[in-house]
């Protein structure tokens, strides 16, 4: 006799296998869209995706106990599925080849249904497809909390006990990863050979010290408290730098660092103003501490120079920003060379710390050979000719060419627009005995630099 129950176990128990089987494509899709979202979009998916991507946020705080959750879902609706395809089967053949059948038919179904298709979506549609299950996801994990909680607890003791932690606890991508993603870009054409190259220094900062790149002691240009403010300027504009160390007697008792641009500012106001007063702090670093680290401190004191100094507190040289980018992006100009000197239309725009032989070769001026020595800077050169500090905007008119402040913070020149003085530069010409060959070459110079790129910060 025909029973109810022979009839409906099948469609019944086919009916559930189905239902089934969509849990498991949910957990699978949603385990590696939410994986697949980079760190970094969690943050914004959170701010922007309402009470979904909190939620998501959330989730991805104990990476741990969400997989843990994803895995013991899993399981159970694989293991149900195998149960009931069992017992459907039992019925009509024998256990032993029922329990066959239902093993290799389910695991080409779940493996196609279950695992394949849902993880190519949840990767083709990370973001949104994370933002949609995570809500279905934490409802779970509350409702299966006792079972989630027991897991996660003994797994993550296992970790610990094989001494290691949880690989789902690491970082997801490693430096050596980023390094081979950045070689594997360059092969691609994504990136050419020089940033590839940036990429790797930046990599390694962790690994190069203050002492290996700083400027060693017998090398340091400073110069005693008691020097002139004249003098300094003097000092500085020979030696090409624009920072000097000011020190007490001896080099290991340094009161800070005076800037160039300070020096020839306070020259074309008051020279009695002793260096040190001008003098501001600065760091004091081990020989040992990583550059990265040392970026940061200097980033976050604002300051563009430190000593240092052995064990014993002697100093031993001293580390400037360029010393640290250098070692990303390879030698550096020096300041007031073409980095500090960009094309603009109808002239160009310097920084004011740019030195005047620069510009004697970018418009074929003397500028540099009519300057004091203790000017050798152009913003110098203005403080000196017109004995006080201009104002932004206001035009000055050198020898071969004409200066507009651009922009001025508190005292200190920060920009200039330079542009040729035509009716000077061939008067000049004409005195010499030369052509106007040299005019010609102020107003056709339109490139003194191969990228224009500033070497420092637009706040020095």
């Amino acid at each position: 006799m025909v029973t109810f129950s022979t009839l409906s176990l099948p469609a019944v128990g086919g009916g559930i296998i189905l239902v089934l089987l969509a849990c498991s494509a949910f957990f699978s899709s949603s385990e590696i869209a939410i994986f697949s979202v980079d760190r970094h979009r969690v943050g914004p998916l959170a701010e922007t995706g309402g009470r979904a991507g909190t939620i998501l946020e959330a989730l991805r705080s104990d990476p741990h106990r969400l997989l843990v959750t994803i895995l013991v879902g899993n399981n159970v609706v694989n293991i149900a599925m195998s149960s009931i395809a069992t017992a459907i089967l039992v019925d009509a053949l024998p256990a032993g080849i029922a329990v066959t059948v239902a093993t290799v038919v389910l695991t080409v179904v779940v493996l196609v249904f279950g695992e394949i298709v849902p993880k190519s979506y949840g990767v083709a549609n990370a973001e949104s497809w994370a933002l949609r299950t995570a809500p279905t996801l934490r409802r779970f994990q509350r409702a299966a909390g006792p079972v989630v909680t027991a897991f996660d607890a003994v797994t993550r003791r296992l970790s610990a006990a094989i001494g290691g932690e949880s690989a789902i606890e690491a970082p997801y991508v490693t430096r050596d990863e980023l390094a081979a993603l950045a070689r594997t870009a360059e092969r691609g054409g994504g990136i050419d050979a020089g940033e590839r190259e940036m990429v790797e220094s930046v990599l390694r900062l962790h690994e190069i010290t203050a002492g290996d790149v700083m400027v060693p002691r017998e090398n340091v240009v400073a110069v005693d408290a008691s020097t002139s403010i004249r003098d300094a300027a003097t000092l500085a504009a020979d030696e090409r730098v624009t920072r000097l160390p000011v020190f007490d007697g001896t080099l290991d008792r340094v009161r800070g660092i005076v800037d160039l641009r300070d020096l020839e500012r306070t020259l074309a106001l008051d020279e009695s103003v002793s260096v040190e007063r001008l003098a501001t702090p600065t760091l004091s670093v081990s020989t040992g501490e990583p550059i990265d680290t040392l970026l940061t401190r200097m980033q976050d004191e604002r300051v563009r120079m430190a000593m240092v100094v052995a064990d014993d507190g002697a100093v031993v040289g001293l580390v400037t920003v360029q010393d640290v980018l250098e070692e990303v992006v390879g030698d550096l100009f020096d300041v007031g060379s073409e980095a500090s000197v960009r094309a603009v239309a109808d002239g160009v725009m310097v920084r004011g710390d740019v030195f005047l032989d620069r510009l004697d070769a970018v418009f074929g001026t003397a500028l540099a050979g009519d300057a004091p020595a203790d000017a050798g800077t152009l913003a110098g050169y203005v403080y000196h000719r017109l004995g006080r500090v201009p104002r932004s905007g206001e035009r000055i008119e050198l020898d071969g060419i004409a200066v507009t402040v651009e922009q001025i913070d508190g005292e200190r020149i920060r920009r200039m627009f330079v542009e040729p003085d035509y009716g000077a530069l061939a008067a000049a010409a004409d005195e010499s005995g030369a052509d106007d060959g040299v005019a010609e070459r102020a107003g056709t110079d339109t490139d003194p630099t191969d990228d224009g790129v500033d070497e420092r910060s637009p706040e020095e």
